[in-house]
């Protein structure tokens, strides 16, 4: 008898955002939250059984061809997932970057993406 491979959903994800500005200027001032939700099963690889929510504030402003950004912020999570931590654990994140457009079909993109783990987190 063949055995017959996993079938189902994974981790289920919901997101939300807001703009604290008017959206039609050329400055954003984001909040964007998420929710993971373990409905899968994470012994058949159909999810990561880890219940963890982010939420973020950014901010980001268009100075003609130039658009510089900022982002900030938090994950809560329930538990990693393997010695990999495909889930990240409770942390802060911190993000600056920038967009420039070059020529009219293409933009340069610079980030600089610092993750740090909560005090329970680190070794």
């Amino acid at each position: 008898m063949t055995p017959r491979a996993p079938a189902g959903s994974g981790t289920s994800f919901s997101e939300a955002k807001y703009n604290f500005l008017d959206p039609k200027k050329e400055t954003e001032s984001v909040s964007d939250s998420t929710i993971r939700v373990p409905t899968g099963d994470e012994d058949n690889f159909l999810g990561t059984g880890v219940l963890s929510g982010q939420i973020y504030g950014i901010g980001s402003w268009a100075l003609g061809k130039f658009a510089p950004h900022a982002n900030v912020g938090y994950t809560l999570s329930s538990g990693n997932v393997g010695s990999w931590r495909a889930i990240s654990p409770t942390r802060s994140t911190h993000v600056v970057g920038f967009e420039a457009e070059c020529h009219p079909r293409v933009t340069f993109a610079l980030r600089h993406h610092r993750s740090l783990p909560s005090r329970r987190h680190r070794s």
